[in-house]
């Protein structure tokens, strides 16, 4: 942790919680997409238009963080295109990228911190979030990035099988009345490895992106922040366990959704039994308990896509995670990740 020195090496000044200042902040999020690749006939560029996530945040495909920032906040990210271009090499970051902004909806209050003020008149504050849990950019990350990462990450994977987000940059700055730029330089940083495979146009990203709002929409569950931690995560271990985490969680709140009109799907009872007959299954279906047992119960009643591979995969996942809990199983090669994360991004696509 830097110390309160070396944060005034760097020039800021610390400022009495007397000196407010009054800003309304918002969340630029950069990440860089592994799997389509965009193509224009358009000599400007991939700029697909902005699509909105939930109240006040949008997000924009593009094959330049500028454009895309242009397009979501009316300012552009970099001074100048050199700027971007070192910014990209630093990163080792590559197009195409998905660009989310998200902005309060009203002005916050800053009370002392420590502040510069650059020579263009921006502000500076030194991770002015940090001991504040409560203002709606944080819970904004915390609650509802996630679930924009899952429902992207779970259309677009149903068409591109290496379909990968991996995170480049987090920002967070505000505008002041006076129109004057706040940054907080707290940044999160993610390092990308990317890969080309297949050309996309901008109706056919659009398309995805329609229907990944309309998931987003419906699918909203707490759990889904395990997505966007194995999205970010580098240790094999770590990743395939947040997946996991994801899953069971997921299917636990999913179990709960099912109904008796779903059940009723299954067992039609005789006349002679209308009565009592009915509520025979639903009493076998509230008596499940183990993870295995409420995984099938959803994918005999709710998830009308998942087949019995899928049923034996969740059974070989439970096993390699009590293999890991265990001190069985050691060697990261053998971590299925792919099959880990495929499966949890369909449960998305199925989930009621």
């Amino acid at each position: 942790m830097i110390t309160e020195a070396g944060i005034v090496s760097m020039g800021f000044e610390k400022y009495p919680n007397e000196n407010i200042l009054e800003a309304t902040f918002g969340a630029l999020c950069i990440y860089s997409i592994e799997g389509p690749y965009l193509t224009t006939d358009d000599s400007i560029g991939f700029l697909t238009k902005p699509f909105d996530f939930g109240l006040n945040c949008k997000a924009i495909f593009s094959d330049c963080i500028d454009e895309a920032c242009i397009a979501l906040t009316g300012g552009m990210f970099s001074d100048s295109k050199d700027d971007l271009e070192d910014y990209i090499k630093q990163k080792k970051a590559q197009a195409p990228f998905l660009v989310i902004y998200f902005k309060e909806s009203v002005p916050r209050i800053i009370e002392g911190k420590y502040r510069k003020t650059e020579l263009n008149g921006d502000i500076y504050i030194y991770d002015a979030f940090i001991d504040d849990k409560t203002n709606d950019v944080t819970k904004w990350e915390k609650n509802e990035l996630p679930n924009i990462l899952s429902s992207t990450s779970a259309i677009f994977s149903e068409i591109f099988s290496s379909f990968k987000i991996k995170p480049v940059d987090v920002t967070r700055f505000g505008l002041t009345a006076e129109n004057v730029t706040v940054h907080n330089i707290k940044v999160t940083i993610g390092p990308v490895t990317l890969s080309r495979v297949e050309h996309q146009s901008i109706d056919d990203i659009e398309k995805l992106m329609i229907k990944s709002t309309s998931l987003y929409g419906k699918v909203k569950d707490k759990s889904q922040r395990h997505i966007a931690a194995a999205l970010a995560e580098k240790d094999g271990f770590k990743k395939f366990l947040f997946y996991f985490f994801f899953l069971e969680q997921f299917i636990n709140a999913q179990y709960t959704k099912i109904d008796n009109a779903d059940v009723s799907v299954l067992f039609k009872s005789p006349d002679r039994l209308s009565s009592q007959g009915g509520g025979f299954l639903n009493k076998l279906k509230d008596d499940a308990n183990a993870p295995k047992a409420k995984f099938k119960w959803c994918a005999l009643t709710i998830w009308k896509d998942v087949e019995d591979d899928d049923l034996v995969l969740f059974d070989k996942l439970i096993s390699i995670r009590n293999d890991i809990a265990h001190g069985r199983l050691t060697d990261e090669s053998k971590l299925p990740v792919e099959d880990v994360q495929r499966l949890a991004l369909k449960l998305i696509r199925n989930g009621k």
